[in-house]
């Protein structure tokens, strides 16, 4: 909930979220997150089973937490590019 009122109030480039968090889950929040801004993509970062498809179409990119940083680093990289491309 907290996270969702800083995203309201301050300048953010993107969202990396977990799925499994105390209270929401990541596609609540990603629901919330998408009303306030549609632009900023959201980078789903979790060690359990992806979640459905509908879910998924929630997140810009989805990355299980056993790849590598390499993998995480690619997908903010190529979120915040087609963030600036629009």
């Amino acid at each position: 909930t907290e996270a969702i009122r800083q995203f309201s109030v301050h300048d953010v480039h993107a969202v990396v979220l977990d799925y499994e968090m105390p209270g929401l889950n990541g596609s609540t929040v990603a629901i919330h997150l998408r009303q306030i801004n549609k632009a900023v993509p959201i980078i789903l970062h979790t060690g359990g089973a992806a979640p459905c498809a509908d879910e998924l179409k929630l997140f810009n990119s989805f990355v299980s937490k056993g790849a590598r940083l390499s993998a995480m680093l690619a997908a903010i990289e190529g979120a915040l590019l087609q963030s600036i491309r629009g």
